[in-house]
């Protein structure tokens, strides 16, 4: 049950890993829907976000200096892009001692558990690595995730003096 837990976690971006992941619905540049698979990195600051439109090379350079990549689902070198974020991603909680050398593993499953519940993925993936899982997801997310925090509560006024 926690390895469930974990992977909703990740999903509502409350991971007690410090990972989220999102799938977006937005309008590309022929205003037709395309979508953008969102993975954050909330230790690091940074965040991965694949998608199925081109971005211009000054808009991605852009990004990247407020850290986040942007790489098109379709690039051949998306996995491994994709794949050098979450080795970096591993190796700054190793390092941090927020997972124990060796769990990397661990984790990039419940990474993956978490994609495979909002994209659809063959039925027989044998996932390989995150990058190889999100080349293969359908276009498509079947399910868009919530990126609206919730607001917290504000706190009752204090009481009148009389």
């Amino acid at each position: 049950i926690d390895q469930h837990r974990e992977v909703f976690n990740i999903l509502k971006g409350q991971s007690k890993y410090g990972m989220g992941f999102v799938a977006l619905r937005v309008l590309g540049d022929d205003k037709k829907p395309a979508h953008l698979l969102v993975i954050e990195d909330q230790m690091r600051q940074k965040m991965f976000v694949v998608g199925n439109e081109s971005v211009d090379p000054a808009l991605k350079e852009k990004l990247a200096e407020n850290g986040v990549s942007y790489s098109n689902q379709g690039d051949r070198d998306m996995p491994s892009a994709v794949n050098k974020f979450f080795s970096d991603c591993f190796a700054f909680r190793v390092s941090s001692r927020v997972i124990a050398a060796g769990h990397e593993r661990y984790l990039e499953g419940q990474m993956i558990g978490a994609i495979s519940g909002v994209v659809e993925l063959p039925q027989d993936l044998d996932p390989a690595s995150i990058g190889n899982v999100l080349a293969i997801a359908k276009v498509d997310p079947t399910i868009y995730t919530n990126i609206v925090k919730e607001p917290k509560p504000k706190s009752k006024p204090a009481a009148a003096k009389r």
